[in-house]
């Protein structure tokens, strides 16, 4: 279901990018007309992040065949090459280089995570590449002329949870645990500003590394600190925070940011 609402998006993305870079999307200037148009993709296919990018992949490859069914793009068959960055900023510029110097692709859509799209950024700005990014940190908007972000910026949503957890909820205290990237450094701010603003408090923020799966130490402080709600900005490690919460006997209620449409958190 996720993965046909990213094609039914990316379906209109790719016709329109394409049909833009027409005459330079092949790998070699003088390839003739029937030669297929090849863009480019850097998502995390391996790693904790695994499941985001794969869902991505399936959006496009079904995206893909919609278009080669029709005919193509002017006649011409649409590839897609893939590269693994694990949601690693490193990786993803470095895979970055790869398409552009090696398979000469003027589209590459991602990568998922936010730290890989600026650093991805400086990169096709150089080169003149398009990057339709599938990341949704604000910084984004301001990464470069060439990168264009294809998901709502991740401060639209807070602007919708946050009063939902004072008015709704009726929380008065929050705890925050996030992911310490680009991401979710930028979401718990946010949470944390529009709360106090609305005249709610912020007992504890902590921030964490995703590759390290025990969340207890931060979980004690929240229990501790015994607030209303606790706010997650993370990823698919929302999952086992959860677990350890329960193990914890940390009763609470949490709320997450968009990563958390993750159905394999909740099982």
């Amino acid at each position: 279901m996720l993965a046909r609402a990213i094609s039914k998006s990316t379906l209109a993305i790719i016709g329109t990018v394409s049909m833009a870079c027409l005459p330079s999307c092949s790998d070699k200037p003088d390839s003739p007309e029937s030669a297929p148009i090849r863009i480019g993709a850097v998502l995390p296919l391996s790693g904790p992040s695994a499941r985001y990018g794969k869902w991505i992949q399936e959006g496009l490859e079904l995206a893909r065949a919609e278009v080669n069914r029709a005919g193509g793009i002017h006649g011409r068959h649409l590839e897609i090459i893939y590269e693994d960055d694990q949601a690693q900023p490193k990786t993803a510029a470095s895979a970055t280089q790869k398409l552009i110097q090696v398979n000469k692709v003027k589209v590459i859509f991602g990568s998922w995570a936010s730290s890989c799209v600026l650093a991805q950024a400086p990169i096709v700005e150089q080169s003149g590449v398009v990057l339709m990014a599938e990341a949704i940190s604000p910084k984004i908007r301001e990464a470069g002329d060439y990168v264009f972000r294809i998901q709502p910026d991740a401060r639209y949503y807070l602007a919708k949870l946050v009063p939902f957890a004072f008015d709704k909820l009726k929380a008065r205290t929050v705890c925050i645990l996030y992911v310490n990237n680009d991401f979710g450094v930028d979401q718990a701010d946010v949470f944390a500003t529009r709360f106090e603003e609305l005249g709610g408090r912020v007992l504890a923020k902590e921030g964490y590394m995703p590759e390290r799966p025990d969340f207890r130490a931060a979980l004690t402080k929240v229990r501790a600190a015994r607030p209303d709600i606790v706010f997650l900005a993370g990823y698919a490690e929302i999952g086992t925070i959860l677990n350890q919460a329960k193990e914890l006997g940390l009763n609470v209620q949490f709320l997450g940011s968009v990563p958390t449409e993750n159905p394999h958190i909740v099982q």
